[in-house]
């Protein structure tokens, strides 16, 4: 399995295999909020297997226990993977949602295997297994905040071009107990990564959020284009929040109370994604635990009003 380079934070290097598709925003903690977590969604079918995204020596394996939901069974505990990372020794690597296989003085490489993947009690009823990192200095290494920001790799590609009716004719690709898949029409690429393409201003980006049900989400911009805070976020027309913060490459927005169905029933929200091959979907969340009636190959249509 080839891992390829997806971001950085003061030369450390963070790695997910070609078939993943990642997030620094599509989730309602605090370190994602803040653009200083990643969470690489594992899209292979080698199992629960959790390969190591960065290189560096296991320094502490921190067990807690994690919160307990109803919607699913989780394990009455959880790990923390802290590395020290290789060539920048005063920072640490933090990976969570994986029951280990290393200990601490093992030296790992990109790829490595780390353990298994779990379902965590941090989730909600439509996440899916991941692996969560997140970087950050010597100090307290296990309290939630105190993480670095972390930044995509740049692209000097030009400004992507978003039309209106990319929610139009969709494909369900499966209907899941949790949640339903659609293939994303329009496809659109910037640098490394694909994605629903949105605008900020007269600018195109890729979005990475949850819309509108975390109430937040970050724009991938290309490196040649400004845009300023207070611009609109627009997807498909609608406009779904304005941005607050620039980090880089990526532009946070604060969300919009939105009103979205498909085929005229009513959903939570959207999950959207960056994925690093043409093969990305959009997330159907409904707003309770079930499967939507819906088949795959159906065409649906989702509309995005404002409240």
């Amino acid at each position: 399995m080839e891992l390829l380079p997806i971001a950085e934070v003061n030369d450390v290097v963070v790695c997910a295999p070609e078939d993943a598709f990642i997030s620094f925003y599509n989730s309602p903690y605090y370190s994602h909020k803040g653009g200083a977590a990643i969470d690489i969604y594992l899209s292979h079918r080698d199992g629960d297997f959790a390969p190591s995204p960065v290189e560096g020596r296991v320094k502490k394996i921190y067990r807690f226990k994690p919160p307990t939901l109803r919607f699913f069974p989780t394990q009455d505990r959880e790990d923390l993977i802290i590395l020290e990372s290789r060539g920048r020794p005063a920072l640490y690597v933090r990976l969570l949602h994986i029951v280990p296989s290393v200990k601490v003085g093992d030296q790992v490489s990109v790829g490595d295997e780390l353990g298994s993947l779990i379902r965590s009690g941090f989730f909600n009823f439509w996440t899916d297994l991941h692996i969560h990192v997140d970087v950050r200095g010597n100090g307290n290494l296990v309290r939630a905040k105190g993480s670095l920001p972390l930044h995509p790799l740049s692209s000097q590609d030009k400004a992507l071009e978003s039309s209106g009716d990319i929610f139009q004719g969709l494909e369900v690709l499966s209907v899941q107990e949790d949640y339903t898949l659609l293939k994303a029409r329009n496809t659109s690429r910037l640098g490394r990564f694909w994605g629903v393409g949105c605008t900020v201003g007269e600018t195109g980006g890729l979005l990475d959020g949850g819309i509108p049900h975390y109430s937040c989400g970050g724009v991938y911009l290309p490196t040649s284009t400004s845009v300023h805070v207070g611009e609109k976020v627009k997807l498909g027309g609608t406009i779904i929040g304005t941005v607050e913060r620039l980090d880089g490459t990526m532009a946070f927005f604060r969300g919009e109370p939105l009103w979205i169905s498909i085929n005229d029933h009513k959903l939570r929200g959207l999950s959207l994604y960056l994925f690093l091959s043409d093969q990305q979907t959009i997330k159907l969340i409904p707003e309770k635990p079930m499967k939507l009636p819906f088949h795959t190959g159906e065409s649906v249509d989702i509309s995005i009003q404002p409240m």
